[in-house]
């Protein structure tokens, strides 16, 4: 290979910020494993002390699944990734342009209950297949979904665009899942597959 097609490195753009939980007055809620405080010194000095002495967070993004997509003459075109922050980002090998889709754990309506919107932890994420088509990608999740996105541009009205999630309550963590032509998806599933 010649020095121009050598490898090269790109970051997946951060997943939105997420804003930590509060109580009913509106105060941020500490998890006391975090806080290294002496219970029996209670001086105001060694409290503002202790009280810096926080665990460092990871500032690291978990991927939950990768995948090269579309086809320009035989060749895989782009990238998608989607995190366990919810986060999915497509990469456009051949202009290493980012794209931020929607959130693929937001916005989810369960195809078999009357279309309700369902919580989807997002952390759960654990791998995903593009269609064929490239205009869809289904991510799996631990405790047994199948949610389908939409690789498109959403509408222009505020959360009209909805991801659908399928649940096979007999199977629980997904493994795997493929598309193995255009009509059919492979689900491996820790106890099975469908």
């Amino acid at each position: 290979r010649s020095k121009e097609e050598s490898v090269k490195t790109f970051a997946v753009p951060k997943d939105p910020c997420v804003i930590p939980p509060t109580t009913a007055e509106g105060e941020a809620i500490i998890d006391r494993d975090l806080l290294e405080i002496d219970e029996k010194d209670t001086s105001a000095s060694s409290m503002s002390r202790k009280k810096r002495k926080k665990k460092a967070k990871s500032n690291g993004q978990a991927v939950c699944g990768m995948e090269f997509y579309g086809s320009k003459v035989n060749v895989q075109s782009n990238l998608l990734v989607a995190t366990r922050a919810g986060g999915l980002f497509s990469l456009d090998l051949t202009s290493h342009a980012w794209t931020d889709h929607s959130s693929w754990s937001e916005h989810v309506a369960s195809s078999s209950d009357n279309a309700n919107m369902v919580s989807i932890n997002p952390s759960s994420g654990s791998c995903i297949s593009v269609h064929p088509s490239g205009g869809y990608v289904v991510v799996g999740t631990s405790e047994g979904w199948l949610v389908i996105v939409s690789l498109s541009k959403p509408p222009l009205k505020k959360h009209r665009h909805k991801n659908v999630a399928f649940h096979a309550p007999s199977y629980r963590p997904v493994q795997s899942a493929s598309f193995i032509d255009e009509n059919s998806l492979l689900v491996f599933y820790a106890r099975g597959s469908v």
